[in-house]
């Protein structure tokens, strides 16, 4: 479709039909397993850091809670010894 192919002396590849396009032919199944197995290791590159980042602030939101939970514990009991002094 375009590209030089060096076994027709540089002539552009071309396909009688999209059927002889996807069969590539006979190559088709592994030169789209390729493309499919590129394009899962590209997106999973470009997503994990959008994954991790959710994650860490999810961890972090329930450290913030549990420590306002223990620190509304404390406080409470802070006051009372600092009321007494």
């Amino acid at each position: 479709m375009g590209a030089p192919d060096r076994r027709n002396g540089g002539e552009p590849v071309s396909f009688e039909s999209w059927q002889d396009f996807w069969h590539m032919g006979g190559h088709g199944l592994y030169v789209w397993l390729c493309y499919g197995v590129g394009l899962l290791v590209i997106l999973g590159i470009a997503l994990a850091p959008v994954w991790q980042r959710k994650r860490l602030v999810r961890k972090l939101y329930q450290q913030y809670k549990r420590q306002s939970r223990n620190q509304g514990k404390d406080t409470s009991s802070v006051q009372i010894q600092e009321v007494s002094e």
